[in-house]
Order: structure tokens, then sequence, then C-alpha cells
């Protein structure tokens, strides 16, 4: 999966961008939208074509507004990779 961030250069036509995604998450199962706690909107995507096929689409079908986009959102995970003996000693 790629994520990225969407927006448009003018604020006046951020409703228009929010119809376009709605349009465009019907027209395409495999896109998923989502608004973040901090209000930016993440569009996911199966990848980097996908990507941007989607965008053109958003472009030129769906919003027909200009789209900015973010790079490439990474997650970060935590795990644990090994363990380690720690020995204690009594003082």
């Amino acid at each position: 999966l790629l994520k990225v961030t969407v927006s448009t250069p003018n604020l006046d036509d951020t409703q228009k961008l929010i119809e376009g995604l709605k349009k465009l998450n019907k027209a395409d199962p495999a896109v998923e939208v989502y608004t973040q706690e901090n209000g930016d909107i993440v569009l996911s995507t199966c990848g980097e074509v996908h990507l941007q096929r989607c965008v053109r689409d958003l472009k030129d079908t769906f919003a027909k507004v200009e789209v900015k986009t973010s790079e490439p959102i990474v997650s970060f995970r935590e795990t644990v990779t090994g363990l380690e003996l720690v020995e204690a000693k009594k003082v």
C-alpha cells in the first residue's frame, strides 16, 4: 500500500476535492480515503502507478481541481528483535 496526503493549493477548492475523493472511492474499491487526527486527508492506493492514476482521475474527472500530494507516508512500528539476558548483582 502507498499512502499520501492530498490537498489543493487553493483552500476554496477543498470541498470539491472532498467530493471528488468520495466519487473516486465509489469508482475504485481499492482506494481508501480517511482523515487523520491532524485534519490531513490521506489517500491509500495499491502502489505508485495506481496512485498516479487516482491523482490524474481526481484532477481530470472527479474533482476537477489541482491536487497536491505529499511524500509517501511511512508507518513506523516498534517490535522486539531479540532477547538479551541481563544478570543482576546484589550490592
